[in-house]
């Protein structure tokens, strides 16, 4: 996500596996890594292997990590960090709950209007596809967000893949989604003969038209 800090333009970036979140310069030279335990919740670095921060976004001088899970201490929902660019510290926490069928998020954005959106998945695909797009609203710190259904993936030709994990806004009735592939990784690697199978999925980009403005 690139968007401009509070003192300087560039990028955040969420990473999955310390967890951690990224600040890169306009030029992509890491600034500031943020991490569990030191400005961020110390639950985060319990989290699942591979679940750790699959969506960032911002709104104003806030910072917000999206965990792709629940942390092994939770049950149904995920959690949000609130990070202030001012302080460098975060500022609050929130949660996302998962529904049933689902197991992950898959990418957040804001809106203008301060609300988000958010994909939320199972990783699955075709007849075992949970995929949907919710408009969320935070409420107080360390309460459920509110969210309501946006858009129902499994509506769309995106049924057939199985990690939904880019959103993008194009304008208040217009959306962009892309579907992961994983670099078309289809198999293991041979280690005597150095060949991965590359025969998956496409990465693919839908413009999505909604019935009416979300702001």
């Amino acid at each position: 996500t690139l968007f401009p800090s509070h003192d300087i333009c560039g990028y955040w970036v969420a990473e999955e596996y310390a967890p951690s979140l990224v600040k890169l310069s306009p030029e992509g030279k890491m600034m500031r890594r943020i991490f569990p335990a030191y400005e961020l919740p110390r639950s985060y670095a319990e989290r699942k292997t591979n679940r750790g921060f699959e969506a960032v976004t911002k709104i104003d001088t806030k910072v917000f990590g999206f965990l792709q899970s629940q942390l092994p201490i939770d049950k149904d929902f995920s959690r949000i960090v609130e990070f202030d660019l001012e302080t460098y510290r975060t500022s609050a926490e929130y949660f996302y709950k998962i529904e049933d069928g689902a197991d992950r998020v898959g990418d957040a954005v804001a809106l203008p209007n301060k609300t988000m959106l958010v994909i939320e998945q199972n990783g699955k695909a075709n007849e075992k596809s949970f995929k949907r797009i919710y408009q969320i609203a935070l409420n107080a710190s360390d309460e459920l967000v509110s969210k309501h259904l946006l858009v129902d993936l499994n509506q769309t030709p995106f049924i057939k893949h199985e990690k939904i994990e880019g959103i993008a806004v194009i304008d208040s009735k217009h959306l962009a989604v892309a579907n992961d592939n994983d670099f078309k990784i289809s198999g293991e690697t041979n280690f005597k003969t150095g060949i991965t199978p590359m025969e998956g999925t496409d990465s693919q980009l839908m413009i999505i038209e909604l019935e009416k403005p979300i702001y």
